[in-house]
């Protein structure tokens, strides 16, 4: 949701338009227009900034969630706990979009070994309520 303004017929991103008169060019292709206290109606210069990807820009809201949240910018959280940790003592892969999950190797232990459990316990019921549905059947002479 971005505040829009209308020049000669056509909507415009108001922070696009600020940016690029301040700037005193267009912005390129990729360049994004980020609010630094994500307000996307605070569109002072002050508070915008040039973002040259889209890549870029997330990377200022995933930082910026660090330092809310633990008061250290380059932390990540943890996908399982979601507690903030050092990258260093985080396991990390990409997911199927490519951006990355990060995981404490312990947290991931507990997670698999509880999925264990919960797929064993399933294949249980289902072994159980199999069994109690074929005892439950009328018996034919």
């Amino acid at each position: 949701m971005h505040h829009s303004t209308r020049v000669a017929g056509k909507t415009y991103v108001t922070a696009r338009l600020i940016a690029e008169a301040y700037l005193g060019r267009a912005l390129k292709g990729e360049e994004e227009v980020h609010h630094v206290d994500e307000n996307p109606f605070n569109n002072k210069p002050s508070n915008l900034v040039i973002c040259p990807t889209r890549a870029y820009h997330m990377l200022l809201h995933v930082r910026m969630k660090a330092l809310d949240a633990c008061g250290n910018p380059n932390y990540r959280k943890c996908n399982i706990c979601f507690t903030y940790d050092d990258v260093s003592k985080l396991a990390t892969a990409k997911n199927g979009n490519g951006q990355p999950r990060y995981w404490h190797a312990p947290c991931a232990a507990a997670y698999q070994l509880k999925l264990y459990h919960a797929r064993k316990n399933a294949k249980r019921l289902s072994a159980d309520a199999l069994l109690k549905e074929l005892l439950d059947e009328p018996q034919l002479p």
